[in-house]
């Protein structure tokens, strides 16, 4: 949520990013938007509470307002809070300095965030185009952006670097974060790849886009022993017949250790086609950043799942129990469903460091600290910038 951006003459065309990237937001700010701002697979349907989302903002800020005092780094009064979504570190901000002015390029997020404004006093939330953003050189003190730059391409990413230093006065401080490269654990040996899948209870129909739970036991059918570090996760496809539709839907995590022979049983959320048709649903380990097990020679199990024009079907106690071999259903006749990106929509990319570094040092920044955090998730290495415009 997020995005400034100059056309550049001559340049790559990062308006398709950038219009690509404000749908998926606008979407996400109408269907899900806490979720969106914080993908805990727990939270996804609705199911974060409001008080737990903005009580970990406060947490957030509190421990970056420590950060920032041992680097001799200050808010000041006035701060921009880039891709400020619906407001969860804007508020807590606020509880620091005198005014904050909250942006995004989803109207969606904007029109929430400042339903839920706690500080109507001193926070504003603004909605913007995605290319220049509407404030005049050096207005703020200090710029923060956190779990946003990622979505975007690096292009746009140094974009919006180029931006934040232009509305930060001299002597004032950007504090940013950014994904740097995705870790790639070593890959399993194919003896490791079997795994044997029972899906325990499946809806027979779900409504367009719905939101639903499936229970699901697995069986560690290999030689080896799945570890953490291995980051084994149940996933899932959406085909319609052979053809995958959605690559990427929902994710579980497996206990840390599984030896062979073990068996747990897991809830996988899932989220149906945004049209209706008959599907089949496809459930596969996956080694993140690796590979599918299905490629190493396991088998998935798929099972036929009618989306109906509804957006919400209930079928009561009414659900399917189905064998894992459960043959593929026929090639379904639908019309052509146009493409999905995996995961909801949202993009991850990074930025080297010395990329970065070089950004604002040929800006006559001062980067006065990079810390390594987890923010991207544990299959990113991500780091936060602390840097002050202008010379040490």
């Amino acid at each position: 949520m997020h995005i400034a951006v100059r056309d550049r003459p001559g340049g790559r065309d990062t308006g398709v990013s950038v219009r690509r990237v404000r749908s998926t937001w606008e979407e996400l700010g109408r269907s899900d938007p806490f979720w969106a701002v914080l993908t805990h697979p727990d939270r996804r349907g609705g199911r974060w509470e409001h008080d737990e989302f903005f009580a970990l903002g406060r947490q957030d800020v509190a421990e970056y307002i420590a950060m920032l005092a041992e680097r001799e780094l200050f808010l000041g009064d006035r701060v921009l809070d880039f891709g400020c979504g619906v407001g969860r570190l804007t508020n807590a901000l606020a509880e620091h300095t005198r005014e904050v002015i909250g942006v995004d390029i989803a109207g969606s997020m904007i029109e929430q965030a400042t339903e839920l404004n706690q500080h109507p006093e001193r926070v504003t939330f603004m909605h913007y185009d995605g290319r220049v953003l509407p404030f005049p050189d050096a207005g703020f003190d200090s710029a923060v952006s956190l779990l946003v730059l990622q979505h975007s391409t690096p292009e746009t990413q140094l974009a919006n670097l180029l931006e934040l230093r232009r509305v930060v006065r001299p002597g004032g401080m950007i504090m940013v974060q950014i994904p740097s490269r995705r870790r790639h654990p070593a890959p399993l040996p194919t003896e490791a790849g079997h795994v044997q899948l029972e899906p325990l209870a499946v809806p027979e129909r779900l409504g367009r886009g719905q939101h639903a739970e499936i229970r699901v036991r697995i069986t560690n059918r290999g030689a080896h022993t799945w570890r953490a570090e291995h980051r084994i996760r149940l996933g899932n496809h959406w085909l319609a017949g052979d053809r995958v539709l959605i690559q990427d839907d929902g994710r579980s995590d497996l206990p840390h250790t599984f030896r062979p022979g073990q068996d747990a049983e897991l809830t996988l959320p899932i989220t149906a086609p945004g049209r209706a048709g008959d599907y089949q649903l496809e459930l596969d380990l996956v080694q993140e950043t690796v590979s599918w097990f299905a490629d190493l020679g396991s088998r998935p199990a798929r099972l036929p799942v009618r989306v109906e024009h509804a957006e919400h079907v209930s079928d009561g106690e009414h659900t399917a129990h189905v064998e894992p071999d459960l043959a593929p259903a026929p090639e379904p006749d639908l019309p052509e469903v146009s493409p999905e990106f995996d995961d909801a929509g949202i993009e991850m990319h990074g930025l080297e460091v010395s990329l970065v570094r070089a950004l604002f040092n040929h800006c006559g920044c001062h980067i006065v600290d990079v810390v390594e955090d987890s923010l991207a998730g544990e299959e990113w290495e991500s780091y936060t910038y602390f840097v002050r415009h202008g010379p040490s």
